[in-house]
């Protein structure tokens, strides 16, 4: 009886220990697999961010082409001398009709660059068709670009697109063998016994040849994973020709890209479960009863406690594996064994996915203040994340300084559109010209206070500087006072003609007076008003604080329309000034006509004999009026009247001449130092002479032209007549 109960004892533990040891098989396989998956992700991801790095500086940067060229080899060379792992960096861009294509590739230890245009059909060309036809798509790509079993060469590409006004303009992309991986694995690997393999498009790719003897056929194994139901199951056991036992795990490498790519670990059962059957076979008999008791209940609790801790790391990494980050609970650590171990670097993994996580999540809403650091120097991730914060961090300050010089661009355009407006709503009165444009000014540059000076001359043509309206606080300041010529600041920036800015202002120069008393503001801006080289006074600004640069740049920009409003309204205020003079003459005219009526019948005889004079020279100027081309010209080079002999010629009516500057329809006469030297002399009573070129209905014609000035009684050129005559 108590044989058979052995018997019966050791058929009824049998199942039960197969059950435990083919569990305990799956299980650390299971882990075995998760650690390589998880350092092949690493890898992958690692590799995907420095790949979208190098799109946001290849996106940013735009220059012509040769300069771009030159950046990208540059970036292309750097990328691949920092990275050992990798084959080769290239980089394909379309430009019009052609692709041009740049590439380092790294062999022992030497680098080869390769630059050329390629054609339709090629490998790199159809993966650019590829990606262009999915403008939609924004994750990365992986791509076989040769498999050549002989040398168990096998090499991905793995690429993504960058955009030019929302088009893919060009790809970039890197190079890497299943051999390189393979041996940045084996630096991290603690498990001597495995067979890994890469699963890709239904195709099995060897990364080492550990478990597997050279007496089994690799491709019985990769027949039997292939043909194998996969979705449904993703650890199995084979066994080979020679009764030799392997776990199969099936490990999808999640790195939020396209592809496929399964990690298979392999495992020999022999090295768990023969040691166990060996030792029943040869103690149970040995052993007693007691001791089988006790061990049954010892390794009961044991098997209890081992799948509870193996089933929370198996929903730990099932959840790591799905993505499911803020489900993921930390795992407890009970002593230094290896489950005690993996679940420490599970947690490690957990909270540093978890702090990253966090981090991307922050520079995606904008918040470039998160708190986040690599965990080394050789933290590929950490570093690339930290790297791609900086991009973003300059992205977004080149966008706020473009807006911004939009901004200032627009409000330049509007300053400009609003002084014009107020030049020619105030083109009557010079007072209210100047008060109209330095109250504006002051306020819309943000100034305190603003004077407008002018340059006037006294009675004796001596010149002097005026200060012909101010503004200060938005009140209008009536104050008085002139500047002899060339004192000062103001006179200065007249003498020099420049514009001159000052944030310390000399002592005792301004002070802006307010209702807390008076002080010394922190900037001053005096530009001159120039217009055809001739200044006619200047504007001048003070402001607490620091006026800035494109403020200064409108200022100087609207001076000249300033210049030129001042110069027209003096013209006009002279003119009327001239028209009132003549009244005032003619008043006295007419008081004396009496006088003159009374010599009328002592002159008549005279006047009778002077008319027919008179008429015989009205005639002689009519004929010449008929046949000659005259024009007649006051002192200030502007026209008063035009033969018709003339008119006829230029093909224009009178009054498109009338009030005409000398010489403004000619297409040479546009030098005003030339036009002012001209008319001088011929105040001084000289007779000129002047040839010039007139555009008449498209046609250049060349004319020479004798000013003869006309005296008055009292011997003073009142005006001046020319003569013109056409010079074939």
């Amino acid at each position: 009886p108590l044989l058979a109960f052995f018997i019966a004892l050791y058929f009824l533990l049998f199942p039960q220990i197969k059950v435990y040891t083919d569990d305990a098989t799956q299980t650390i396989s299971t882990k075995t697999a998760d650690y390589y998956a998880l350092l092949l992700k690493n890898k992958f991801a690692s590799d995907f961010e420095m790949l979208k790095s190098l799109k946001v500086s290849v996106e940013k940067y735009k220059c012509d082409e040769k300069e771009d060229k030159a950046f990208y080899k540059s970036l292309l060379k750097h990328q691949i001398n920092n990275k050992k792992d990798i084959l080769s960096s290239w980089l394909l861009k379309e430009d019009g009709t052609n692709k041009y294509f740049m590439k380092y590739t790294q062999k022992e230890n030497e680098l080869k660059f390769e630059d050329k245009v390629l054609k339709s059909g090629d490998f790199y060309s159809e993966i650019f068709r590829s990606l262009k036809s999915h403008t939609d798509e924004t994750n990365l790509y992986v791509k076989k670009i040769s498999k050549i079993r002989n040398d168990k060469k096998i090499i991905f590409s793995i690429v993504t697109p960058f955009f030019y006004l929302d088009e893919i303009s060009g790809v970039i992309g890197f190079d890497f063998s299943i051999k390189n991986i393979a041996q940045s694995i084996k630096k991290e690997a603690k498990f001597n016994k495995t067979d890994l393999m890469l699963l890709y498009n239904n195709e099995l790719f060897d990364l080492n040849s550990l478990a597997l003897e050279d007496d089994i056929k690799k491709s019985d194994i990769e027949d039997f994973i292939l043909s194998y139901d996969k979705k449904n199951k993703k650890t199995f056991f084979y066994t080979s020709e020679n009764n030799k036992k392997y776990a199969i795990v099936i490990k999808p490498i999640n790195v939020k890209t396209n592809i496929d790519n399964i990690s298979l670990v392999s495992i020999e059962e022999a090295t768990i479960s023969k040691g166990i059957f060996k030792n029943l076979n040869y103690r149970f008999f040995i052993l007693l009863l007691v001791i089988l008791i006790s061990l049954f209940f010892i390794i009961s609790y044991l098997i209890k406690s081992f799948q509870k801790r193996l089933n929370e790391t198996k929903s730990v990494l099932k959840a790591m594996a799905k993505g499911d980050v803020p489900d993921i609970k930390e795992l407890e650590v009970y002593s230094d064994d290896e489950i005690s171990t993996i679940n420490k670097y599970i947690n490690d993994i957990n909270y540093n996915l978890d702090k990253t996580s966090g981090f991307i999540e922050a520079i995606g809403k904008g918040d470039f203040d998160y708190d986040y650091k690599s965990l080394s120097e050789n933290d590929k991730i950490g570093n690339s994340l930290i790297e791609l914060k900086k991009n973003l961090e300059q992205a977004k300050e080149l966008e706020l300084k473009r807006k911004e010089e939009d901004e200032r661009q627009t409000w330049a355009t509007i300053g400009t559109a609003k002084f014009s407006e107020i030049i020619r709503e105030h083109s009557d009165n010079l007072e209210d010209l100047s008060y109209a444009i330095i109250s504006d000014l002051v306020n819309y540059i943000g100034a305190n206070q603003g004077g407008l000076f002018v340059i006037n001359e006294d009675e004796n043509n001596e010149k002097y500087i005026e200060l012909l309206a101010s503004y200060a606080f938005s009140r209008r300041k009536m104050l008085t006072k002139k500047i002899p010529w060339g004192v000062g600041l103001v006179g200065r920036c007249i003498l020099e003609k420049e514009t001159i800015f000052m944030t310390k202002i000399p002592e005792k120069y301004l002070s802006i007076s307010s209702g807390l008393g008076e002080e010394t503001p922190a900037s001053l801006l005096i530009v001159p008003l120039i217009f055809h080289e001739e200044v006619f006074g200047v504007v001048e600004l003070a402001s607490f604080s620091e006026i800035e640069q494109y403020k200064i740049d409108l200022v100087e920009h609207i001076s000249e329309s300033i210049a030129s409003a001042i110069s027209m309204v003096k013209i006009n205020v002279r003119t009327a000034e001239l028209l009132r003079e003549s009244k005032i003459k003619s008043e006295q005219t007419a008081s004396q006509e009496e006088e003159i009526r009374q010599n009328i019948e002592e002159m008549q005889a005279a006047t009778d004999e002077l008319n027919a004079k008179l008429e015989d020279a009205n005639s002689v100027f009519k004929a010449l009026n008929s046949v000659a081309n005259i024009a007649q010209f006051d002192l200030n080079g502007r026209i008063i009247d035009v033969s018709d002999n003339f008119l006829k010629l230029l093909q224009k009516e009178k009054k498109d001449l009338i009030g005409k500057v000398q010489g403004s329809f000619s297409e040479e006469a546009k030098d005003p130092t030339s036009f002012k030297n001209f008319w001088d002399e011929l105040k001084k009573g000289k007779q000129m002479e002047f040839e010039q070129v007139v555009k008449v209905n498209g046609e250049l014609i060349r004319l020479h032209s004798v000013y003869i000035p006309i005296k008055n009684s009292d011997g003073e050129v009142y005006k001046v007549i020319s003569f013109a005559n056409k010079i074939s």
